[in-house]
């Protein structure tokens, strides 16, 4: 499906209380994880109740997530948290779709194929030594950045980026979210070392949202035809509510989620939108505080 032209509503996102309330104006509803479902640790009070009786209305539910990780593992984290296992059976994540591209040869990732990849992610294995020793960066034609370990610290990350933008080489991000939960707070995620490459002058591509790829592949993979039929649910106006809005989707936004300190440190909703609104960011269709 090719995205339509973004559309940028000039009237302020009408608040609700309950995604009930606007049920029957959709038939899929994708949920971002982080922010919307859980906060990195549990799972919000409210989730598999909501996700519950939007499934009895017969709700097609798709949780979309920019993790680098499958589905698989995705699944198996929600189960942990608490979601009924009956509600986890339809994932997709960013690190899903890459895979893909790599098996069809996608043109956003030509500049990869068939090249030495170094393919990074949260665990420490995959450094191939290069935490004590960059320079081992010369033996890779390209990076893959999946994941990120909390057992590195964000400078040894720095230096990692800022050496493979002096060694040349195209970085790949699985995860463009520039921040991430964690149980220390808010920390820097895979898609703010990704666009610190690109503004030192770097060769980076992204793939997760808000890039058009993975709602494309979302809608090809379950035959969603169309996009106004399709909520976006999310927490991230950078990148559920931009995503959303590249592909003619309506959108809700949680306040609870990455922009809490925003809304907090806030008068009204409408100061919030009038900010991103300056910044030519579109604005979600609805806000509320959490799933429910």
């Amino acid at each position: 499906m090719k995205p339509q032209p973004m559309n940028y509503p000039n009237e302020s996102p009408q608040s609700i209380h309950s995604l009930l309330a606007i049920a029957d104006r959709y038939q899929v509803f994708l949920f971002d994880q982080w922010g919307v479902l859980h906060n990195g640790q549990y799972l919000y009070p409210h989730v598999n109740k909501t996700l519950r009786h939007l499934a009895e209305l017969n709700k097609h539910i798709i949780i979309l997530s920019n993790s680098g990780k499958s589905a698989a593992v995705n699944c198996d984290r929600l189960l942990d948290m608490g979601l009924d296992r009956d509600l986890a059976h339809h994932i997709i994540t960013s690190g899903d779709v890459a895979r893909w591209a790599f098996e069809c040869a996608h043109t956003k990732i030509n500049q990869f194929i068939h090249k030495k990849i170094l393919w990074l992610d949260s665990t420490l294995d995959t450094l191939a030594g290069l935490d004590k020793d960059l320079s081992l960066l010369t033996y890779y034609q390209a990076v893959v950045l999946a994941g990120l370990t909390d057992e590195l610290p964000h400078e040894f990350y720095e230096q990692l980026m800022r050496d493979i933008y002096h060694h040349h080489l195209p970085l790949l991000c699985i995860n463009p979210d520039i921040h991430r939960f964690t149980p220390q707070g808010i920390k820097p995620s895979v898609g703010f070392y990704g666009q610190y490459v690109k503004d030192l002058g770097g060769k980076v591509e992204f793939i997760g949202k808000p890039d058009a790829l993975v709602y494309q592949y979302t809608l090809n993979h379950y035959l969603i035809t169309d996009s106004r039929q399709v909520l976006m649910v999310g927490d991230s106006i950078h990148h559920d509510i931009l995503g959303a809005s590249t592909m003619n989707m309506d959108s809700v936004l949680m306040r609870s989620g990455i922009h809490k300190s925003l809304f907090k440190d806030s008068n009204s909703d409408i100061e919030v939108v009038s900010h991103w609104q300056r910044e030519g960011l579109p604005i979600p269709t609805y806000m509320m505080d959490q799933v429910q």
